[in-house]
């Protein structure tokens, strides 16, 4: 409306009209509505030149301020409050404008847009198209996240990262947030999971900012405030985002969540810079569920299996009908003693993730490689670090801890006994058992429902007397600053109590 205003003073004109409205569309060349007519093959250039043939400029005159509109233009307006309306916005966008000037059809701009062969309805539907407002988007608007839910539900670093993707949004001059600025959001706040996940997949984050930065224009030079409104494609990944969450039984939605959404939400510019650069939906969801020890290892398992069963070589992939055989196989392996689950509280096993299981059995064989006749939290620790991955190992090597030289101190301290041959069934230590009591009471106090790597390296810092916990403050490690990095790295820097 601005360039609107600017387009009248430049004709000489007293008013703004119509074709004023279609002129600052046009000079503004960014926007939803320009892009509209850029996918109905509509030369920007011609439509003014088509303007220009039919409304000639007035005598020479200074116009100052703000001019009037013409009570066609003022129709306009009124049209494309309706027009958003009816596509269940909150705001009034450039393709609003679009739409409302082909309504008013006695108007120039109307003359001018069906002259180029535009109809009302076939704009319509472009609308829809680029913006994912059909019904089955109209329908995931209405359940979309209230604010009470981003306050709630949302991460610290989640609802940092939606301030950020405003913050972007202003950055363009743009008028509303969608995909791309929450892509570039969660770029900007570089840290959380779905940072991580991206570097994982060998993702250059500053990479993946040029290639938004190539789709998206920036707007005309203009001050916006405060809030910006949301595209229905943007409010769709947040839905999906929550969605997400609640498929992997997680009462938060975090930054990972989000980076889901997007790559689901596949109309949007943020999937499309996305999959442009290789990335695929499912390969993010596993490494998510990896980063987070959700994920099973299917290396692991199937060398576990072939070795009990007596067999040397397996197929190269894992059919699924294979991999239904080896969950039931294992289900009935978990509480066995060669697992190195006995004496351990069911509620702890049965809660702890799959890597934090293959923790425990790693402690157990750790344990036998020095010839120990029981587990300590040294032996913990050990298959902690003989992982290799998972949130603890990221921790650590977020401290710049070498994994290889917590092995080293642990040997310094630690000496086996190879005259002494153990079984297969080795007792727990008081402290070590100690250890997991502390695992489940952290995941406990950071409202998780399940035990997982990160919780059995807080577990070993708060057993001080301990062998692993001597080790690791030896290295530098505090179990707050080390608590810290865990709810860094998750996004979890809220209120548990407030999110139950």
């Amino acid at each position: 409306m601005q360039l609107a205003n600017l387009e009248a003073k430049r004709f000489n004109h007293e008013y703004i009209g119509t074709e004023h409205v279609l002129l600052g569309l046009v000079a503004e060349g960014s926007g939803v509505a320009a892009n509209v007519l850029k996918n109905l093959d509509v030369d920007l250039p011609k439509v003014r030149l088509e303007v220009e043939k039919l409304v000639p400029s007035g005598p020479d005159m200074v116009s100052e301020g703000k001019l009037p509109q013409t009570t066609l233009a003022k129709k306009v307006i009124e049209y494309s409050m309706e027009e958003a309306r009816k596509l269940n916005h909150n705001y009034v966008g450039t393709e609003h404008l679009l739409l409302g000037l082909l309504r008013e059809q006695e108007g120039v701009a109307a003359q001018v847009l069906m002259n180029l062969g535009l109809k009302l309805e076939e704009v319509r539907q472009v609308v829809h198209d680029l913006l994912g407002t059909d019904s089955e988007c109209d329908r995931a608007v209405v359940s979309q996240p209230t604010q009470g839910d981003l306050h709630r539900r949302f991460t610290d670093r989640a609802r940092k990262v939606m301030q950020l993707a405003n913050q972007e949004a202003q950055r363009f001059n743009h008028e509303y947030v969608g995909t791309e600025h929450q892509l570039l959001g969660l770029i900007k706040e570089g840290s959380g999971v779905a940072a991580n996940v991206l570097k994982n997949l060998g993702m250059d984050l500053r990479k993946i900012r040029l290639e938004v930065e190539k789709l998206v224009q920036s707007g005309p030079d203009m001050v916006i405030m405060g809030q910006l409104p949301q595209t229905p494609r943007a409010k769709n990944v947040l839905v999906y985002a929550m969605e997400e969450a609640r498929n992997l039984n997680h009462n938060y939605v975090g930054t990972e969540h989000i980076l889901l959404g997007l790559l689901r939400e596949q109309e949007g510019v943020a999937a499309q810079v996305l999959m442009n650069l290789g990335l695929r939906l499912e390969e993010v969801r596993a490494e998510v569920l990896n980063l987070l020890d959700h994920g099973t290892d299917w290396d692991h398992v199937r060398k576990e299996l072939l070795d009990d069963l007596g067999h040397g070589s397996a197929p190269a992939k894992l059919t699924d009908e294979e991999i239904a055989k080896l969950e039931t196989y294992l289900a009935g392996r978990v509480g066995r003693s060669d697992s190195g689950s006995q004496d351990l509280p069911g509620s702890i096993y049965n809660r702890s993730t799959d890597r934090a299981r293959r923790v425990v059995q790693l402690a157990n064989q750790q344990a036998k490689q020095i010839y120990h006749e029981y587990i300590g939290t040294e032996h913990v620790l050990l298959g902690l670090v003989s992982k290799g991955s998972g949130v603890a190992a990221n921790v650590l090597k977020n401290f710049n801890i070498d994994l290889e030289k917590v092995r080293s101190e642990v040997d310094k301290l630690v000496q086996g006994n190879p005259a002494r041959v153990t079984g297969n069934k080795l007792p727990w230590t008081a402290r070590a058992k100690k250890v997991l009591e502390y695992a489940m009471e952290e995941a406990h106090n950071l409202n998780h429902n399940y035990v997982g790597t990160e919780h059995i390296l807080l577990g070993l810092l708060r057993e001080q007397e301990g062998v692993a916990a001597q080790v690791l403050m030896n290295l530098g490690l505090k179990l707050e600053e080390v608590r810290k990095e865990v709810l860094n790295l998750l996004g979890h820097g809220f209120d548990a109590g407030e999110a139950q």
